[in-house]
């Protein structure tokens, strides 16, 4: 606990460092130092305490990501991040440097792995906008928008570079928790024993979706075996 929150400190206090100094970087190295990539649109955002530190809380529907797990993403395809600052008991606590998110927005979050959550990669940095030039997707940095190199990057360039930099192509590759996952999950699942070494709990390789369970077989032919027992006293009783 007392490492969590001592990580905190620091990572809140690094925002407040790092604001006054934040200095635009090629996106080659800025996708080094992020654990993932997300394409999706702004639902929700809300101030969360946690760890003695208001956060903002903001929640997307992901489209498209590279370098997330199965368990990263939440019901519905939602994902959500964590950066300090907010509105608390009516208290604004303004952290100058972080990315700024609206309701509706379609963007590109670059996001590093803490022990808080997800963050946004390099602060304010991390949020690209989408826009429609020549028939051709670029992204544009929200933060330096007046810099050349951040604010007209090709869509398919930035897909390589995330393909290189996360070893995963910007894709589709997770299925809405809703719906159908479980091959999903027992593929992961093996990842993780792969690496760790270890024995994992039994997971059914059976993933035929369709394909109806030994009980859902078995209850009609009991229910019948017993329709005909019946039928032969009742016929027994009448003679």
């Amino acid at each position: 606990m007392a490492k969590s929150i001592l990580f905190i400190a620091l990572y809140f206090f690094s925002f407040i460092a790092n604001s006054a100094t934040i200095v635009p970087i090629a996106i080659e190295r800025q996708l080094q130092d992020a654990s993932a990539v997300i394409h999706g649109t702004v639902i929700k955002q809300n101030s969360v305490y946690r760890f003695n530190q208001v956060f903002t809380e903001v929640t997307f529907k992901v489209e498209r990501s590279a370098g997330l797990s199965y368990m990263d993403i939440r019901v519905n395809n939602s994902f959500a991040l964590l950066y300090p600052g907010g509105t608390w008991q009516g208290v604004v606590y303004d952290v100058s440097g972080t990315p700024r998110f609206t309701i509706g927005e379609n963007v590109v979050v670059l996001v590093t792995k803490s022990e808080v959550g997800y963050v946004p990669t390099n602060s304010g940095l991390a949020k690209y906008n989408l826009y429609r030039k020549g028939g051709e997707v670029f992204l544009g940095s929200s933060y330096a928008s007046q810099n050349p190199k951040l604010n007209a990057i090709p869509m398919q360039h930035f897909e390589e570079v995330v393909k290189n930099s996360i070893g995963q192509r910007l894709a589709d590759n997770h299925s809405d928790k809703t719906g159908s996952s479980k091959a999903k999950i027992v593929a992961e699942a093996k990842e993780k024993q792969r690496k760790d070494g270890r024995e994992i709990a039994f997971i059914s390789e059976d993933l035929d979706e369709n394909k109806p369970s030994e009980s859902t077989i078995i209850w009609p032919v009991i229910l019948f075996a017993l329709l005909g027992a019946y039928s032969v006293m009742s016929s027994w009783k009448k003679d």
